[in-house]
């Protein structure tokens, strides 16, 4: 029985893992976004004196 909990588990820890990659990369391109609009309009604060 302990065997084939242990095989369940790494399955869930697998599927945890590929999931955590995607919802990672999701708010990695949030991030990005939200740097870039950060950044426009910091430039455009500082162009503008």
């Amino acid at each position: 029985m302990e065997e084939q909990e242990t095989k369940g588990e790494r399955r869930e820890r697998k599927r945890r893992s590929r999931r955590k990659m995607l919802v990672s990369g999701r708010s990695a391109r949030l991030l990005l976004e939200v740097i870039r609009k950060r950044a426009e309009k910091g430039r455009e604060t500082r162009g503008s004196p």
